[in-house]
């Protein structure tokens, strides 16, 4: 009966439990950056917002934002400081490859 109410009391603890402002809160101001964090595509006002140390960062889908809440604080802030420079980026632009005919093939 004590594991009962002491499980029941803990749950309804983190139930209750503020959220803090690095989670996902859904804000309305207007995001700081104009490229999501993750993939460097353009934000979608749809895909949501969440503020972080004062400041909204928008995403261009919901799965970005999971995956910007697993970032370090320093990763973050650093992003944050970029974006507010004009600066902000996704990751690095992808590379095109070039496909080349193996040695044995030759056009005769």
């Amino acid at each position: 009966m004590k594991l009962y109410i002491t499980v029941t009391a803990l749950i309804a603890a983190a139930w209750l439990a503020p959220v803090s402002p690095a989670q996902s809160t859904v804000t309305k101001d207007k995001p700081i950056n104009t490229m999501c964090p993750i993939s460097g595509e353009p934000i979608v006002p749809s895909a949501g917002a969440i503020e972080y140390e004062d400041h909204t960062i928008g995403f261009c889908c919901p799965g970005c934002t999971k995956a910007f809440l697993a970032w370090d604080d320093a990763r973050k802030d650093e992003f944050v400081a970029m974006a507010i420079r004009g600066e902000e980026r996704g990751h690095a632009p992808r590379m095109t490859i070039r496909r080349r005919e193996p040695d044995h093939v030759r056009q005769v």
